[in-house]
């Protein structure tokens, strides 16, 4: 599988919470980033960081996407720097689907794999 702009990644950070942001291109994710403690405001960052020790990464498809690509991406780029709870994945599920709540939406969860340079984006970091 490989990651398009505006596509919801997550990565599991343990039993109690997930990290969640939108691939933007280019190697870039916007999302809030966990320090330790708390989460950042909303930055872009190299999906590297988003992935830091953690390296288990799933995208999110939702069966009826309202905003894809462009229109995801220019989303989550109206939100950087702003302040966000623990509730990341509100926050992507708004970006993708206008609504904020992740279980009003169908979707399905993949893990990311890298696939065959043909099925073009960009392939998922191993």
């Amino acid at each position: 599988m490989r990651i398009l702009p505006g596509e919801h990644l997550f990565v599991d950070g343990g039993p109690s919470w997930l990290l969640h942001g939108i691939y933007v291109g280019g190697g870039q994710v916007v999302a809030p980033v966990f320090n330790g403690w708390t989460f950042s405001p909303v930055e872009q960052v190299a999906i590297e960081s988003f992935l830091e020790e953690w390296m288990l990464m799933r995208v999110r498809r939702y069966a009826q996407p309202r905003y894809v690509g462009a229109a995801a991406v220019s989303r989550i780029m109206s939100r950087l720097g702003e302040e966000v709870d623990s509730d990341n994945g509100g926050l992507c599920a708004w970006a993708v689907t206008g609504s904020a709540h992740c279980a009003a939406h169908a979707y399905v969860d993949l893990p990311c794999e890298i696939d065959d340079a043909a099925q073009g984006g960009e392939p998922c970091p191993d």
